[in-house]
């Protein structure tokens, strides 16, 4: 389980990748000041940027089971990127969209770097995976959790979303620390 918190509600913290799609729809890269433009992008920041990015590490470790065994990288090069995730990830903007198929070290996107050898192989070995958000919300922000752009490796949408990305309220955890917490 791969967990992302925000200690806002899910709403403020939630980035509509629409509207980061169509503000770079019409640039021309040649002629823009691209670090402007990255700077702009909070996307990777935001609730469902991280479960996304989390999720492709998901579909990049998947592909590295199936394609390259015993490999010490998790990388996107095995991965089919649909477009709409290509235009909110500012890390692929420098190459106008296109992921780089012949760079060996670096993960595309998710700014992999090299894992824990043993740690990769223990993840290999796991079949299911799900994501968990937590936020300062009262009720689960279920219409924006269906809005969470999950792919497979091939690039189609996840069937079953709403099975592998769950809610839980920070003031969940925090009843359960508090418990624990001797007062000062």
């Amino acid at each position: 389980m791969f967990i992302e918190g925000k200690a806002v509600l899910f709403a403020l913290s939630f980035k509509d990748p629409k509207l980061i799609s169509s503000a770079i729809r019409d640039i021309h890269w040649d002629s823009t000041d691209i670090g402007t433009l990255v700077r702009q992008n909070t996307f990777n920041s935001s609730i469902n940027g991280q479960l996304e990015l989390k999720w492709r590490f998901v579909n990049a470790l998947r592909t590295l089971r199936a394609h390259k065994r015993g490999a010490q990288v998790a990388t996107e090069q095995t991965v089919m990127l649909p477009k709409e995730v290509l235009e909110c990830d500012r890390f692929y903007w420098r190459r106008g969209l296109a992921p780089r198929k012949d760079h060996r070290a670096i993960g595309e996107g998710l700014r992999s770097a090299a894992i824990c050898t043993q740690l990769l192989e223990d993840l290999q070995g796991v079949q299911n995976f799900f994501l968990l958000s937590i936020t300062i919300d009262n009720a689960i922000p279920g219409d924006l959790l269906r809005r969470i752009r999950l792919f497979t490796e091939a690039g189609r949408p996840l069937p079953n979303v709403e099975s592998t990305i769950f809610w839980l309220p920070m003031s969940f955890i925090e009843s359960r620390l508090i418990k624990d917490v001797p007062p000062t």
